[in-house]
């Protein structure tokens, strides 16, 4: 893993800013109100930036918005779950709405991403929420695992590329800490069923949830997934 160059995020956040446009996006956790920066012009970004819609080991650039899933994940995280003091690993931050609301609600949070683009936004929302213990770095699956371990480790719409699914797993048992939990959300994707099923031959325990989340333009309907050690 490579901590977060802040001079390089700066720079790349403004140059998206420039081309593409941000827009923000408000939602309500509990007593908390918190606030994500996403891309405006989502299809012009990946047609320019990714001429192939592809970024390394052929997965798709999907961390231009926040998805529905990663709201749910949040509203679950502070809603129903105790993580103040906990230290906190998010896979895949995108726009790192999972990562920053935990550390609103008091964890100690890496967020992660494969791209330098996704963590200069992420960067950006963890200063407009003026969130302590946030961190960022880029950490690439197939290369390996941050050196710490995690109580909690989360990921939002990441069990949709099947290729990833070994390293993934790999990485979980890596980097959870005895007695913690992988907390992961989507959309019902049919991927995701098939990654339960790798993981429980590989020792994990699963236990799903559906819950629903209310955005401002619709509702929709999630999966959150606990995976533990047996």
């Amino acid at each position: 893993m490579t901590p977060l160059d802040e001079d390089l995020a700066e720079a790349t956040l403004q140059s998206l800013e420039r081309r593409f446009g941000l827009r923000w996006v408000a939602h309500r956790m509990g007593a908390l109100r918190l606030r994500f920066a996403e891309v405006r012009e989502v299809d012009r970004c990946v047609h320019a930036l990714y001429p192939r819609c592809l970024v390394g080991h052929g997965d798709a650039p999907v961390w231009m918005i926040s998805w529905p899933a990663a709201f749910g994940l949040a509203e679950h995280l502070v809603n129903e779950l105790s993580v103040a003091g906990e230290n906190v690993l998010e896979l895949g931050c995108g726009t790192a709405v999972a990562g920053v609301s935990a550390a609103a609600a008091g964890a100690a949070v890496l967020a992660t991403d494969y791209d330098l683009r996704a963590l200069a936004v992420a960067r950006r929302n963890g200063l407009e929420n003026d969130v302590a213990g946030l961190r960022l770095g880029r950490l690439d699956w197939y290369e390996g695992a941050p050196p710490d371990r995690f109580e909690w480790i989360l990921g939002s719409e990441i069990t949709y590329h099947q290729v990833a699914f070994e390293p993934l797993l790999a990485l979980l048992g890596r980097s959870l800490a005895p007695g913690g939990r992988v907390l992961l959300s989507d959309i019902h994707r049919r991927q995701t069923d098939s990654f339960v099923t790798m993981a429980e031959e590989r020792g994990w325990s699963a236990r799903s949830l559906d819950r629903v989340v209310h955005l401002e333009r619709a509702s929709h309907r999630i999966r959150l997934l606990t995976l533990t050690r047996r």
